[in-house]
C-alpha cells in the first residue's frame, strides 16, 4: 500500500503538487509505517478541484479499534491534536502537508448522533432530532464525504454509510438556517431596543453567513465554514445550476455598508430565508426539510415566521 499512493491521486493532482516539487518517492514515504488496513483520503481543496499555487496538500487517515497513528520522520512533523483527531503538519520539499489520523472510537458519540437525525428522515412519522454539530465534526464528515480514497476504499464506503454522511446536507441546511433565525431575532431584540446597533449589525451578519451556508447545503454542498462560499457559487453558477436566491445575492448578503446594518439588513436577511424556505419545499429532494423546518419552527421565534407554514 505504501508505494501505490501517488498512483492513486488525480493526474491534474500528480501534476500540481510535482511542479511544487512534491515527487511520488517523498509523497509515499509519508505513508510507511501505516497499518495496512487503513484508509487514505485525499481532502480539502485537491479533492475539491479548488486548489491554488499555495494550497496545503491535506490529507485524512481512518483508523479501525487497535491501529494507531504512525509518521515517517515523526521528530519532523508538528503534532496538532484536537478532540476528534490527532493531526500532524509535515513539510515535504517546501509543501505543507496535514496529515490527519481520525480512529473510529472517537466518532462513535457522532455516528450515534447522525443515526438519531437519520430517523426522522428514513421514516417522516418519526419525532424529529437535531443534532448541534460542531464544526470539526462538520469539517469531518465533509471530508468522509467528499475524499477521494488512495487506498482502503472498502472501508472509506462503511465509514460513509455509518456516519450518514448521505444526511450532511440536510443536516447543514437546517442547522444553519436555524441558527441564522436564532441570530436574527437576537438582533432584533437589541434593534428594538436601540442599546447595542452595532452588536444587533454583527449578530445580523452572523447570520448571513448562516443563511449562505443553508443555500449552498441545499445544493449539496457542505464547507465547515464560509471561506471558500465564492468559489462554490461560481462553480454552480458554471453548470447552470437552478439557485436559491441566497446564492444570487451573496454579496450584498455578506458585505453590507456599515450604516446598513440596521433594520433594512434585518429584513434583507429575513426575506432571504423565506426565499431559501421557498426553493426547499419545492424541490422534491429536500421536502423532509421543509416538514423538519415547520415542525421545529412551530411557535419558536419572536419574529415573522410565517412564511413556514403558507
Amino acid at each position: 500500500m505504501k508505494d501505490s499512493m501517488w498512483v492513486q491521486l488525480p493526474p491534474s493532482v500528480q501534476a500540481a503538487v510535482e511542479e511544487r516539487g512534491v515527487n511520488p518517492e517523498s509523497f509515499n514515504k509519508l505513508f510507511y509505517g501505516l497499518p495496512n488496513d487503513s484508509a487514505v483520503l485525499l481532502v480539502g481543496s485537491y479533492a475539491e478541484g479548488l486548489s491554488h499555487v499555495s494550497s496545503d496538500i491535506d490529507l485524512l487517515v481512518l483508523l479501525e479499534a487497535g491501529e494507531t497513528p504512525t509518521i515517517k520522520d515523526e521528530a519532523k512533523s508538528i503534532p496538532h491534536p484536537t478532540s476528534l483527531s490527532d493531526d500532524y503538519l509535515v513539510m515535504v520539499n517546501g509543501v505543507e502537508v496535514n496529515i490527519e489520523f481520525v480512529r473510529m472510537e472517537s466518532i462513535e458519540r457522532l455516528i450515534q448522533a447522525m443515526r438519531k437525525f437519520a430517523v426522522f428522515f428514513d421514516d417522516n412519522t418519526q419525532p424529529i432530532c437535531l443534532p448541534v454539530l460542531q464544526i470539526l465534526e462538520v469539517r469531518f464528515l465533509n471530508r468522509l464525504r467528499m475524499g477521494i480514497p488512495l487506498a482502503g476504499a472498502e472501508r472509506h464506503q462503511r465509514w460513509k454509510r455509518e456516519s450518514r454522511t448521505d444526511l450532511l446536507p440536510e443536516s447543514q441546511l437546517l442547522l444553519n438556517f436555524i441558527g441564522a433565525m436564532d441570530y436574527l431575532e437576537d438582533s432584533a431584540s437589541r434593534l428594538n431596543s436601540r442599546e447595542d446597533q452595532l452588536t444587533s449589525g454583527v449578530m445580523a451578519r452572523i447570520a448571513a453567513e448562516g443563511v449562505v451556508l443553508a443555500a449552498l447545503a441545499a445544493k449539496g454542498v457542505t464547507p465547515h465554514d464560509i471561506k471558500l462560499a465564492l468559489k462554490y457559487i461560481k462553480r454552480l453558477k458554471q453548470k447552470e445550476e437552478t439557485l436559491p436566491e441566497p446564492l444570487l445575492q451573496v454579496e450584498t448578503l455578506l458585505f453590507p455598508q456599515k450604516e446598513e446594518l440596521g433594520i433594512t439588513y434585518f429584513h434583507s436577511i429575513l426575506n432571504q430565508l423565506a426565499s431559501l424556505f421557498s426553493y426547499v419545499k419545492k424541490d422534491p429532494v429536500l421536502v423532509s426539510v421543509a416538514e423538519f423546518l415547520r415542525q421545529y419552527g412551530q411557535g419558536r421565534w419572536q419574529i415573522d415566521s410565517s412564511f413556514l407554514f403558507v
